[in-house]
């Protein structure tokens, strides 16, 4: 091989004079070198590279070997994780002339160190033709079905390279097999790996190096050697997709609907004779009733992000739901003619006195004459400090009669009856101070009486009439610093009767069931300034 003559020969061709060139070292932005020792081996080597930005970028190789030559073939690039090789003619398979008077792969563009065009510059080999040996490995080199590219550039570094679409963020494996006739050494005897970005497209591509010039582009050499036409350049892939929901809403009304309902309400008051009365007035509510629909759209929204950092949305098929809810409000007439008048007894309850019911008081009187299927109980006591208990259960009636005189005292009368008991009645007279009366009273069935009379201070009285059945209490206290509590409740009427004189009185009347409450209160309050608050609770 005449190595000076062939470089002379290809540099008149491209009208540069090589004599004279100073020796170059390897241009800088090189991803890696190829230092191989062994000589006529072909061994393969691999280079990774991520690209910073999405678009077209470069690999390519630069060659350089002072006394003899490199040669190469069976070039790919791969994607991380992809076995797809992204270059066209890879394998050197095609090639030929140029229009600059080159033998160079199709696909594949040429290029040389600034200022230097090498002697002894690299040229392309058809398959089978070359002369430094072959291998198989890969796509192989100088194969019946692969070329190879033969460089024995002196001085400076020439050699090719190819532009593809990157992907930023992207790792790629750029390989390919390589043999020398010597062994390296720098700067002399080496090959720079190359890798970066493209100015003009992947087919155009110029290599935006700026140690480096460009003797032909890519598109330059297509259809070399009848090669195919290459693919065009891949579009941008999908890096992530999400879906988002937006949603909007919308509100309509329906008819309005009016209901008419009617109150009472109760008004205690003076009247023109000074007398205090109880009035009752019937009040007019009217409620207008709309119902309020809302209607919900919701379209999902699939947002979708490519490799070359733009977005596009697009919009799924929309639902919607409807959901109703009633909107009210509502206005009172309040009437002026009352529909009733009444005395006002104390604090309210019944409008009519009333004394014991005639026919309860006509029952006790009598209850010692009955002698079946009774339970009486007669206690007199005489004394302080005593506890007094009377429980009785289960009896047609219950009667049970305490007098005590005393101070000091507990009295607990405790009535319980079934559907069967007619009447529970007791009666309850104490005389002394810091006294302390319960009389509970239950049953399901029959009335329920209870009549209680205390005298003195500082004593107390705690009635409960509770169940079915009418209650009746009829309660008395004179003197100071007492407390009266009384519980009626049931099915039935309650009514109470509370007579109190004397000073510090506290009083709480509840009645609650479902049939009507009657109460009246006589209370002289002897203490200078008024008394203490009479609580009185009447309803469920």
């Amino acid at each position: 091989m005449i190595k000076v003559i062939f470089t002379f020969l290809i540099a008149g061709l491209m009208g540069f004079c090589t004599p004279g060139a100073q020796a170059q070292n390897l241009p800088s932005g090189y991803i890696g070198t190829v230092n191989q020792t062994a000589t006529y081996q072909y061994q393969l080597y691999s280079y990774s590279w991520t690209a910073p930005t999405t678009g077209a970028d470069y690999v390519g190789l630069a060659f350089r070997q002072d006394p003899g030559y490199w040669s190469i073939g069976s070039l790919s690039l791969t994607a991380q994780g992809s076995s797809t090789n992204l270059l066209n003619n890879g394998n050197l398979q095609y090639g030929g002339s140029t229009s600059q008077g080159l033998q160079a792969p199709a696909d594949w563009g040429v290029w040389y160190q600034n200022g230097t065009y090498p002697a002894a510059a690299g040229t392309w080999y058809s398959p089978g033709s070359g002369w430094m040996g072959s291998t198989t490995g890969g796509l192989g080199v100088n194969t019946s079905t692969s070329g190879s590219w033969i460089d024995g550039a002196v001085g400076s570094f020439d050699g090719i390279y190819q532009g593809f679409s990157a992907t930023a963020g992207t790792t790629y494996n750029f390989s390919f097999y390589s043999a020398g006739t010597n062994s390296y050494s720098d700067p002399s005897i080496m090959i720079g790996v190359y890798a970066g970005a493209c100015s003009g497209g992947v087919f155009n591509c110029t290599p935006a190096n700026s140690g480096f010039t460009s003797l032909a582009t890519p598109q330059q050499t297509q259809g070399t050697g009848g090669a195919p036409p290459p693919p065009p350049p891949s579009g941008p892939t999908v890096v992530s997709t999400s879906t988002t929901n937006q949603v909007s809403t919308s509100t309509s009304y329906g008819n309005p609907t009016t209901t008419t309902t009617y109150q009472t309400r109760t008004v205690y008051t003076t009247n023109s004779a000074g007398n205090q009365i109880v009035q009752t007035f019937t009040d007019t509510v009217t409620t207008t009733t709309t119902p309020v629909y809302t209607t919900t759209t919701t379209t999902p929204v699939t947002t979708t992000t490519w490799s070359d950092g733009s977005t596009t949305t697009d919009n799924g098929t929309p639902t919607t739901s409807t959901t109703t809810t009633y909107q009210t409000s509502s206005s009172t007439t309040y009437a002026t003619t009352p529909t009733s008048t009444a005395p006002w007894i104390c604090c309210g309850g019944s409008a009519t006195p009333f004394n014991a019911n005639s026919s309860n008081v006509l029952q006790v009187s009598n209850f010692n004459a009955r002698t079946t299927n009774d339970s009486q109980v007669y206690i007199t006591q005489v004394g302080d400090n005593n506890n007094i208990s009377v429980d009785q259960e289960g009896t047609k009636n219950n009667y049970a009669y305490i007098s005590n005189s005393g101070s000091g005292n507990n009295i607990n009368v405790q009535q319980t009856g079934n559907s069967s008991t007619a009447t529970n009645y007791s009666y309850t007279n104490v005389n002394g101070s810091y006294n302390s009366v319960n009389v509970t009273q239950t049953s399901t069935g029959g009335g329920k009486g209870a009549f209680v009379t205390v005298a003195n201070n500082n004593n107390s009285v705690t009635l409960t009439q509770t169940d079915a059945g009418s209650h009746y209490a009829e309660v008395g206290l004179s003197g100071g610093n007492k407390t009266v509590n009384i519980t009626q409740s049931g099915s039935a009427n309650q009514m109470a009767s509370v007579q109190l004189t004397g000073n510090a009185t506290s009083l709480t009347l509840q009645q609650s069931g479902t049939a009507q409450n009657f109460y009246a209160i006589q209370f002289n309050c002897a203490t200078a300034g008024g008394c203490a608050p009479i609580n009185v609770k009447q309803g469920n």
